[in-house]
């Protein structure tokens, strides 16, 4: 009995270290001979195992045939790679599967009837050698050698590069851990030299192991830029360690019927059928039902909660528990395999180029094999510990060594007394296998959560999904990432609105405040003012100072350089904004001033008027400059609807334009000038290879797929220069000069590029606090300006103009007013500023995007002006 566990783990751990080297074996060398070979290996290993009369016989012969399997398995799915189509590739792989499941639910009965005949369980090794002499004629005599690109490397440099180091690393290294966990408690104790030592030496193997692959890199046995895939990486861990989860199961639920519940191994065999049956069908439906939606994540979900619920309440078994519930959580757990088992390869072929297919394949087979390699060791020493200081109260130290070596089948009147035989019964259905299955069972649900959790998010059907699935894909990914910010968020604000309904009981204006000095109205301004309004003590009152009448929100600027008629909706009265509500902000604590700031000194703002405002503390969020239509430079809401409209005449009139620059502005802008004026030819001209190139690949993608049903011709990786033949301030009759020396001359060019900081007023000041390379505010993780010993400790910086690690978008920016709001009011109270900014990209850099006159990438909604 307590090498049991260990004729499984030799198979598996024979196949988990040669199936990486077959995936380069089958590539060097001939397939129909390579294929041969592994089928007379398989022979020969079946042959040790039928005539083994040790244990030790056994093993080695499970070994040589786990080696053999490896090389046949690999190579079934190659041959078939040959002879069936692309098309019908999907139905055979179901095949597989269906005739898998049939022969590992044959294999338990038939084992069980072997087990109890005259030829005894020897008669399955002498079946499999037969079948194994069949399969060979067939390959030999029915099917020809492909035709593939033959390599003309010597057969020394074939072998060398099958990377044997790696093998014979994986090989000592499992093997020393499962010696470790097989000896101790029993043979030896954990603080035994023994132990340490082998646990010592997996640890040293492995990391050499995992040393060679990173410094191989994709030359590795394991190519590591697959392994590093996110989807990848945990499709290995989901499939690791489900299959722990359930390979205790299969293996430790006939100890249970044979050694607990007194059954013989054909009884045990029937009874092990509903573990066995179910998952094969459940795993063809899941299939079909991934292929159908397209989805395989929520799948994974439900196959981690079913399996957790059927393992978990079959740890739970005991000796007067009934035949009917335990078949019944056999199928829940089969269930839960059953949907979850094959699809980490889904995954892998949907996230994987397609060269890299295979070599992910064989990574998540070999994941499978460990699993199964690591769950009976240990099991089999949780099993073993627990067993063995259970039969040490009653029996002795010969009697429970006696014990231990007897197979389960042999736990019966005919070798023990009837008083053992109830004892051991009674210690295997109430603490053996229910105590052990729990341990690893919690172990494997665990990590079977820890994997699907990391999968991205990604449908396997090649076409564009529609827009209901599109927006049920997008709210998922969405509430993934941002439901623990959103949960955070509200609370905060849910607290920041209690302590303002106190504060506004609190706040009284006095005669000569301390002021705190806001520089720009923009968002990141516009939003501190608000927070301050709500958090300031008495004595404070809040300046903000702004150069604009009316406040410019700039999403629109694009939309309205086209279309005409809504120019006034794109500037809003800063009353509207500061004191909308039932009663506004508080009397006495706000007060705005129309003005530009000329220069910062250390304690106050002198204004372009001649004016000097003294502060306590100073907060800058200028923001940035660009040109129209990112910014406008017109300060009164007259003048900026002017350069609106003068900008709609031109692009009117233009026959050819160009727009330089694909970020959001330029994106935005092309479309919607070819989305009004079909019949213009309208150029995009990018600097890089993929447009909007902080959002990811995937807009990019959503992005040209628009662009070139609109017809618009798009330029990517061209830097050119701009040679205005007119004014360059209306861009009017320019020519772009591209490196290559092409010229292109266009009715109208529009630069979309370069955003300047607005640091001008503080360089006399504070000209060691802004960088060199992108000439923002450098700034604390307080959001304090990053001064030498601390001289502006007073004084704060958010928005663009702040050097603060986030997204220069608008969320960002509210997201920072509240660290500097907090930040300010606590250095009233008592000097400190605890608060840090630490941006949440999912939720700050989120952005709402249009291309054209209808098309939103998001949700393919109509925008209309306005």
């Amino acid at each position: 009995m307590d090498k049991a566990a260990w004729y499984q783990a030799s198979h598996d751990l024979g196949r988990l270290a040669f199936l990486p080297i077959f995936g380069r074996v089958y590539t060097l060398f001939p397939l129909k001979i390579t294929f041969c070979v592994n089928v007379l290996i398989s022979i020969i290993g079946s042959v040790v195992c039928a005539t083994a009369s040790t244990s030790q016989a056994l093993i080695v012969g499970r070994a040589i045939q786990g080696l053999a399997h490896a090389g046949t398995n690999l190579g079934g799915f190659i041959i078939i790679c040959h002879v069936v189509s692309k098309k019908k590739m999907p139905l055979f792989l179901a095949t597989i599967i269906l005739m898998t499941g049939v022969a590992a639910a044959a294999g338990p009965p038939l084992g069980g009837i072997f087990a109890e005949s005259s030829m005894t369980w020897r008669l399955g090794f002498f079946l499999s050698i037969a079948m194994a002499l069949v399969t060979t004629c067939l390959i030999v005599f029915t099917f020809p050698e492909p035709v593939r690109v033959t390599s003309n490397y010597s057969l020394r440099e074939r072998l060398k590069s099958t990377d044997p180091l790696s093998v014979i690393l994986i090989l000592a290294s499992l093997t020393t851990l499962f010696l470790a966990l097989q000896w101790g408690g029993t043979k030896y104790q954990w603080s035994d030299p023994w132990i340490w030592g082998c646990l010592v030496a997996f640890a040293v193997m492995a990391g050499l192991f995992m040393f060679i692959q990173v410094k191989e890199k994709d030359s590795a046995l394991i190519p590591i830029h697959i392994l590093t895939q996110r989807t990848v990486g945990f499709a290995c861990l989901f499939s690791i360690f489900i299959i722990m989860a359930f390979g205790v199961l299969i293996y430790y639920l006939p100890f249970y019927f044979q050694a607990g519940r007194g059954f013989s191994p054909r009884q045990s065999g029937v009874y092990i059928l509903a573990l066995t049956i179910p998952d094969t069908v459940v795993a063809v439906a899941v299939g079909a039902a991934v292929t159908f939606f397209g989805h395989y994540v929520p799948f994974m979900v439900a196959s981690a909660a079913v399996m957790a619920v059927g393992s978990g309440l079959l740890s739970q078994i005991d000796m007067n528990t009934g035949m009917g519930h335990i078949v019944g959580l056999e199928l829940m757990a089969a269930l839960g395999l059953g949907i979850g088992v094959q699809l980490p390869l889904s995954a892998v072929r949907n996230v994987l180029d397609e060269p890299d297919v295979p070599a992910g394949e064989a990574l998540i087979l070999f994941c499978i094999c460990l699993g199964f390699a690591l769950a009976f060791p240990i099991a089999q020493a949780i099993f073993m510990n627990t067993l063995s200081r259970l039969l040490a109260t009653r029996l002795g130290e010969s009697s429970v060594t006696m014990v231990l070596e007897m197979g389960p089948s042999k736990v019966n009147a005919d070798h023990l007394t009837d008083d053992i035989v109830q004892f051991v019964a009674e210690s295997t259905a109430y603490e053996g296998f229910p105590w052990q299955a729990k341990r690893v069972r919690t172990i494997g649900i665990g990590k079977i959560e820890a994997g699907k959790g990391g999968m991205i998010i990604r449908s396997t059907r090649p076409t564009i999904l529609n827009s209901a699935e599109m927006a049920v894909r997008d709210v998922v990914k969405f509430l993934k990432f941002s439901f623990p910010f959103l949960v955070s968020y509200g609370l905060k604000r849910l607290s920041q609105r209690i302590a303002a309904f106190f504060h506004a009981l609190k706040y009284k204006p006095g005669p000569s405040p301390k002021n705190v000095v806001i520089i720009g109205g923009s968002f990141a301004g516009i939003f501190l003012a608000k927070r301050l309004c709500e958090s300031l003590p008495t004595g404070y009152k809040i300046i903000l100072v702004e150069k604009n009448t009316h406040f410019h929100y700039p999403f629109v600027f694009p939309r309205y350089s086209v279309v005409k008629g809504h120019e006034p909706k794109a500037f809003i009265p800063y009353d509207e904004i500061l004191y909308s509500g039932r009663k506004g902000v508080l009397k006495g604590i706000f007060e705005r001033r129309c003005a530009t700031v000329a220069e910062v000194t250390r304690d106050s703002v002198k204004l372009a008027s001649g004016e000097v405002i003294s502060f306590e503390f100073l907060a800058i969020a200028t923001g940035t400059s660009s040109p129209r239509p990112s910014k406008l430079m017109s300060p009164d809401k007259h003048g900026a609807c002017e350069e609106l409209r003068d900008l709609q005449e031109q692009i009117r009139n233009a026959e050819s334009i160009a727009v330089v620059g694909g970020g959001a502005v330029g994106v935005e802008l092309v479309t919607d000038i070819k989305g009004w004026y079909p019949e213009k030819n309208v150029t995009l001209v990018h600097s890089r290879d993929k447009l909007l190139h902080a959002y990811g690949p995937r807009l990019h993608a959503r992005a040209m797929e628009e662009m070139q049903k609109l017809g618009i011709d798009v330029r990517l990786d061209q830097r050119p220069q701009i040679r205005f033949d007119g004014d360059e301030k209306t861009g009017n009759n320019a020519t772009l000069m591209f490196p290559s020396g092409q010229a292109d001359r266009f009715g109208l060019v529009i630069p979309c590029t370069g955003q300047t900081p607005n640091t001008q007023c503080l360089t006399s000041i504070m000209s060691e606090c802004v960088s060199k390379e992108t000439g923002r505010v450098l700034v604390t993780p307080t959001l304090q300006v990053n001064s030498p010993e601390g001289t502006f400790n007073n004084m704060f910086a958010l928005g663009d103009v702040a050097e603060s690690g986030g997204p220069k978008m608008a969320r960002a920016a509210e997201c920072q007013s509240h660290v500097v709001a907090s930040n300010i009011v606590s250095l009233i109270k008592s000097s400190t500023a605890p608060s840090a900014y630490q941006p949440v990209m999912e939720i700050e850099g989120a952005i709402k995007l249009t291309l054209g006159k209808v098309r939103d990438p998001n949700s393919n909604s109509s925008m209309s002006p306005g």
